[in-house]
């Protein structure tokens, strides 16, 4: 791997701790961005862009991944919870 994409790597792990949680998992911040930026001291322009555009296709990519492996468990446990509730017997017409 290249080392500017290992650091990112890294630094998108950092980050990831940052998102606000909500009734989802929400996404990285630009602001924590920005402060991951300042924190590091990356000032030029060109990696700055770079830089942001790199977390924000790995926070999509985590996210994307992360509420497919929720909807799959969520429809898992529905079917599980349909073949685990016993059907109620009818009742006679008869009173």
């Amino acid at each position: 791997m290249f080392k500017h994409l290992y650091l990112d790597w890294n630094a998108f792990w950092h980050l990831s701790g940052s998102r606000q949680i909500g009734m989802g998992l929400g996404n990285i911040q630009i602001s924590e961005i920005y402060a991951y930026m300042q924190m590091f001291e990356i000032t030029d322009v060109g990696e700055r862009r770079d830089f942001l555009r790199h977390i924000q296709v790995l926070d999509s990519t985590y996210l994307e991944f992360h509420n497919e492996k929720r909807e799959k468990a969520q429809d898992k446990k529905a079917k599980q919870s349909k073949k685990s509730t016993p059907s109620r017997p009818k009742r006679s017409a008869k009173r």
